[in-house]
């Protein structure tokens, strides 16, 4: 499956890179929300993410305002499945996307069995 990572501390970004390919997924990593929304705008046909997996404080365009941005443009049928994978996860983050079924949450730091655990329960 293509997983689009965004996340800006790259050895962070290497270590979720490996469990990712040893999973067999393809990865798109960028490092800023910009580059992410790029990413996704390009995607031809048969170029969909089945994944994207996002930090949510990064320099430039945030993982909210880009999962905002993307819920937008995205049809009511097809959502992407969406995890927030952060250390800044709180009660008013989960109630803003409570009603979004498609984007769950992983708080770091986080051990390679959660991790894993969690991609495989979104996909």
């Amino acid at each position: 499956m293509k997983v689009l990572l965004i996340e800006d501390e790259l050895d962070v970004a290497d270590v979720y890179i490996s469990w990712l390919e040893e999973s067999g997924h393809e990865i798109t990593h960028c490092a800023n929300g910009y580059t992410a929304g790029v990413e996704i705008l390009e995607q031809g046909e048969g170029q969909v993410f089945g994944l994207i997996l996002t930090d949510i404080k990064m320099p430039g365009k945030t993982g909210i305002e880009l999962i905002d941005f993307l819920d937008k443009i995205e049809t009511k049928t097809m959502k992407t499945p969406t995890i927030f994978l952060s250390g800044f996860i709180d009660e008013k983050l989960r109630e803003k996307y409570k009603d979004l079924p498609h984007v769950t949450f992983l708080e770091k730091p986080v051990s390679k069995e959660s991790f894993v655990q969690k991609v495989n329960e979104v996909t």
